[in-house]
């Protein structure tokens, strides 16, 4: 089993347990995690607009701001955190459909509980036969974990964000599908977590993106690291962490 092979299986272990911990105590007696995730859970693919994205980046790297599209610097000057392009939207998104489901005050330390579980992950083409042609087309996949009795009221955010003016987030597309099987395959890892992860462990030795990974809310995480962290050592870590040394890939 070579490094990025073995890296990407540990990160697909690692999001199956930040998905079982988020969802412990939602579970009714007697379900199962796949059932749960079947009537609460989407996976969605975030492709970009390549035309806006180079805009945006163009306005950042823009110290003067004489060309800049206001548009695009009044949205960027919330972009505290320094995020991609492309995970800056991602963030957007987020907190977009938090403030759906729980309202205006939805950041709140009351709230925080009842925010959805989200990890996206970057790939790029040709990951899927381990051969990545490039960094051109750099798009997401995403996993969103509901709480019980939130589903309708997220599918109804999603679709007003699909419709919102271009200008507003930077998606050419946002693809939604329902989870119709998280079966664990025979390598321990479920087959979404191992799909999604399956450039996390290529970038994590060539490091060809600079930001790969977002989970929120963060709490949810640094908890579950905070719980872990006492059993998670050599080539049974799952934290990114042991793949990334020192840098921080975690956003929310």
């Amino acid at each position: 089993m070579n490094a990025s092979y073995r890296a990407s299986h540990e990160y697909a272990k690692w999001i199956d347990k930040l998905v079982q911990a988020h969802i412990s105590k939602e579970l009714l007696d007697g379900q199962t995690a796949e059932s749960y995730l079947q009537a609460n859970a989407r996976f969605i693919t975030l492709t970009f607009d390549k035309r806006m994205i180079n805009r945006r980046k163009s306005d950042l790297n823009d110290s003067s701001g004489v060309r800049a599209d206001p548009r695009l610097l009044d949205i960027n000057r919330l972009n505290a955190e320094n995020l991609s392009p492309e995970f800056f939207n991602v963030d957007r998104l987020y907190k977009t459909v938090c403030q759906a489901l729980l309202g205006t005050n939805w950041s709140r330390a009351g709230k925080r509980k009842q925010q959805p579980l989200m990890i996206a992950v970057a790939d790029v083409n040709g990951t899927r036969y381990g051969r990545p042609t490039s960094n051109e087309n750099l798009h997401m996949h995403s996993l969103w974990v509901c709480k019980t009795h939130q589903i309708e009221a997220f599918d109804a955010a999603i679709e007003r964000i699909k419709n919102d003016p271009r200008h507003a987030l930077d998606f050419d597309e946002i693809d939604v599908a329902p989870i119709h099987n998280m079966a664990i395959k025979s390598n321990g890892a479920t087959r979404l977590s191992s799909y999604m992860a399956k450039f996390l462990g290529m970038n994590a030795s060539e490091m060809a993106v600079g930001q790969d990974l977002a989970i929120y809310p963060r709490h949810s995480h640094e908890a579950f690291a905070q719980r872990n962290s006492s059993g998670c050592g050599g080539n049974d870590n799952h934290d990114p962490d042991h793949f990334r040394g020192s840098r921080n890939r975690l956003a929310g």
